[in-house]
């Protein structure tokens, strides 16, 4: 089903580590934020998923246009990894996020990601086709979806084990009783319960413990995520270069060179 002597081919592989980070960088923290947008801040279900529209316009805008003014112009490899380093940057400006932050204080992160996302992600798969030559396109455009899947996978995994991390530092500092069962509540979206089961006199100190331990977490999953895309941005500039570079199709093994009937 995938041909590992692909991996020979700097492209290929520089696009599938795209891939694979892209997608835990990008999105791997929706999960995490729409915990605090719903158990702290209290929105429903919709209201919660509405403040993602900015990373989804602005990936939806960039994408149109980007195939317009830049695919012709813009190498791949600075399409996909500056869009990467994009979704970094909007991660790490995510990280302003505090005890006393509303929704609005993700919305820069989220327009710059998108603008990454919109850049990178219609690139990805071309630009693995033509690695590998169209005898291939199929078995390159199923890599790179896959490589996108799983990324997304690891990324909530990874992501969740840092944002336990960051919320229980940050109930443990707060001295509050039974700061295990806290945390375990908090992460399982049970901020409400934790408020409820203090006396009225301890109710604004535990508002204040929830919302700054929420904070914690989610600085440390975008501090994570960052990482993933500026990793992933440098693999891809270092590695994916223009069809016909040296990595693209015309880079075949000699064995497969030596099986193309040359016409007289």
């Amino acid at each position: 089903m995938l041909d590992l002597g692909l991996f020979r081919r700097g492209t290929f592989t520089g696009v599938m580590i795209g891939a694979l980070l892209l997608s835990g960088a990008a999105f791997s923290y929706f999960a995490y934020e729409s915990l605090w947008l719903q158990s702290a801040l209290g929105m429903g279900p919709v209201t919660a998923g509405l403040c993602f529209v900015p990373m989804s316009g602005a990936a939806f805008v960039t994408a149109g246009l980007g195939g317009r003014l830049l695919e012709d112009r813009v190498p791949p490899g600075a399409m996909i990894g500056g869009g990467l380093l994009l979704i970094a940057a909007g991660s790490a400006l995510q990280m302003l996020v505090g005890a006393g932050s509303s929704w609005t204080v993700l919305v820069p992160g989220l327009l710059v990601s998108g603008v990454g996302v919109g850049l990178a992600t219609p690139t990805l798969v071309s630009t693995a086709v033509a690695a590998v030559g169209y005898q291939r396109a199929g078995m390159a455009s199923g890599a790179v979806n896959t490589a996108r899947q799983l990324g997304n996978a690891l990324g909530i995994a990874v992501l969740g084990v840092v944002f336990h991390a960051g919320l229980s530092s940050s109930v443990h500092g707060a001295g509050v009783p039974r700061p295990a069962a806290v945390t375990d509540a908090l992460a399982a979206g049970q901020a409400q319960g934790v408020l409820a089961a203090g006396t009225p006199a301890q109710r604004p100190v535990l508002v204040h413990v929830v919302h700054a331990a929420f904070a914690s977490g989610l600085r440390s999953a975008f501090l994570a995520a960052a990482v993933m895309g500026a990793v992933g941005g440098l693999a891809v500039l270092a590695l994916v270069r223009r069809p016909g570079g040296g990595h693209g199709p015309a880079e075949q093994p000699r064995a497969e060179q030596a099986a193309v009937p040359v016409e007289a």
